[in-house]
C-alpha cells in the first residue's frame, strides 16, 4: 500500500511531469477526506456544466464535463474542491509511484505494509493522509 501525505505533497508539483496521475489521486483523497458529504451540496449546485454529482455518498467530479472554472471550489464551505487539483483534464491513477519516491524531496509518499491510524484508502493500491485537511 503506498500512502500519499496530502499536507506534504499539495503545491508542490515537483513530480508532475513524471507521475501527473497523483494529482487525480490528489484530489480524490482530498474530498475522501475533507467532503462532509452535504444533503444537498453547494458545490454541485453550483457547477454551471453539471460535472459534479453525488454518486453512493461520494461526491464524484465529471472530467470530460468540467470546463475548469472552479465554481465548485467556491461554493464549497469546508474546501473539498481545491482550485489547485481542478484541471480540466484528469490522468489515470497508474503511475510510476516508485519513481516518485525517488524523485520526492518531502518524502511525500511512502510505501507501508499496512495502512496508519491516520489515513484514509482510496482504491486498493493508495491512500492519503492529510491531519491538516480534516
Amino acid at each position: 500500500m503506498y500512502i500519499i501525505d496530502i499536507d506534504k505533497c499539495y503545491q508542490c508539483k515537483k513530480c508532475a511531469d513524471v507521475a501527473p496521475g497523483l494529482f487525480t489521486l490528489i484530489e480524490e483523497g482530498i474530498r475522501e477526506i475533507v467532503c462532509r458529504k452535504c444533503r444537498k451540496p453547494n458545490c454541485v449546485e453550483a457547477c454551471p456544466e453539471d460535472a459534479l454529482e453525488t454518486v453512493d455518498g461520494k461526491l464524484k467530479r465529471y472530467t470530460m464535463k468540467c470546463v475548469s472554472c472552479k465554481q465548485c471550489s467556491y461554493a464549497c464551505p469546508v474546501g473539498a474542491n481545491p482550485s489547485m487539483v481542478l484541471n480540466y483534464r484528469t490522468f489515470p491513477s497508474h503511475i510510476n509511484i516508485e519513481k516518485v519516491i525517488k524523485i520526492c524531496r518531502k518524502n511525500a509518499v511512502s510505501k507501508e505494509e499496512k495502512i496508519p491510524e491516520d489515513a484514509v484508502k482510496i482504491n486498493e493500491i493508495y491512500a492519503v493522509r492529510a491531519a491538516e485537511w480534516k
